[in-house]
């Protein structure tokens, strides 16, 4: 995992709690504290308890979707985070767009 973020760098990712091997909660501990990953990271997952939101907004996702998604709802959070990207840093619009439509895919 940290091989993978440090040489490919990710502007946002979209994270599951339920994992095969390790959950979201603890991928999430890992990026923060072990990698330093400061971009944002959106939970989507099945587990829709209060604590279970609780515990990812805790955990340091800035942001927490339960499943049923809906698209346009995730997109208006990836904008939004996209927002506070752009706010922080110089981003290309380009870019940004670019992986709406990576995500736009994706989903599909």
């Amino acid at each position: 995992m940290k091989r993978m973020v440090m040489n490919d760098p990710f502007d946002m990712i979209l994270l599951d709690i339920i994992l095969p091997k390790i959950n979201g909660i603890e991928v999430c501990k890992k990026l923060h504290q072990e990698i330093g990953f400061t971009n944002p990271i959106i939970m989507l997952t099945a587990l829709g308890s209060t604590d279970d939101i609780v515990d990812g907004l805790n955990t340091g996702a800035d942001d927490y979707l339960v499943k049923p998604i809906k698209f346009r709802e995730l997109l208006a959070r990836v904008n939004a985070q996209s927002r506070r990207l752009d706010n922080c840093m110089s981003s290309n619009k380009t870019e940004l767009f670019s992986i709406k439509n990576k995500i736009e895919f994706c989903l599909i």
